[in-house]
């Protein structure tokens, strides 16, 4: 019986440290940062015997996730203090930004960001000024920024979707979306619907601009931060994936 219960002993410390192996460091958020860290994902989890879990889900969702317990590390694109405000206007408490610390990924060309119109629109750039008028209403047909004689329609993502946060910010600047834009709940799904209507524009990250429609780029280019955050200083394996994905991210 000893010898049995000796085995039983050995067997279950052989088996630890594979246990603790796959211990799951959770990244819920952006879509936007999560495709900025996948290429790097498996080497780093890999060199620290840790199983990192992605749940690409919005930035508001991976803020809301984090304050709940349900993510250990949170993708957001965009600037912490609007989503913080807009998730604590929904429920008051979601987030406390003063505990939360972030850390800024390098800038990407591939994850800027870019209006989209319908195909037959011809209109291929716009100026940060243009796009505030295009969204806000003041610009309400196509000819005034040298497209075709058709109204305007703005296509709006959630409020929440990290890309559309950091437009609204720095382009829209505070001033309000035009009365008539349209609402969709998945920025993933603005170009079908930028497809079927000619005076549509929407705006997401060129990742996400597929399909029949045309990019109409903004002047200068948009390239929304992105960063991972925790609440409060990580501990280890957290603050050695992030740092790694930090060094990665270049």
């Amino acid at each position: 019986m000893k010898t049995a219960r000796s085995s039983i002993l050995l067997l279950c410390l052989a088996i630890a440290p594979a246990l603790l192996a796959q211990t799951a460091i959770k990244f819920n958020g952006s879509s936007t940062t999560h495709k900025m860290l996948l290429p790097y994902a498996d080497a780093i989890a890999s060199a620290h015997k840790a199983k990192i879990v992605f749940v690409p889900n919005g930035t508001g969702r991976g803020l809301e996730d984090l304050a709940a317990g349900r993510a250990d590390v949170a993708m957001i694109t965009g600037d912490l203090s609007y989503f913080a405000q807009l998730l604590n206007e929904a429920k008051a408490g979601t987030i406390d930004p003063a505990k939360a610390r972030t850390f800024r990924l390098a800038d990407l060309e591939k994850t800027a960001a870019t209006a989209i119109v319908h195909p037959s629109n011809p209109v291929a750039k716009l100026t940060h000024a243009q796009l505030q008028g295009l969204f806000s209403g003041k610009i309400t047909n196509w000819k005034e920024v040298g497209g075709p004689d058709l109204a305007v329609v703005p296509i709006l993502p959630s409020p929440s979707d990290g890309v559309f946060g950091s437009f609204t910010v720095a382009i829209m600047k505070g001033v309000p979306f035009a009365a008539t834009a349209r609402k969709v709940t998945l920025a993933t799904d603005l170009p079908k619907i930028v497809a079927q209507l000619p005076g549509a524009i929407a705006f997401l990250s060129i990742a996400n601009a597929v399909g029949e429609v045309r990019k109409a780029a903004p002047e200068p280019q948009f390239i929304p931060p992105n960063y991972l955050v925790t609440l409060g200083e990580p501990a280890e394996p957290v603050k050695s994936l992030i740092a790694d994905f930090q060094a990665q991210v270049k």
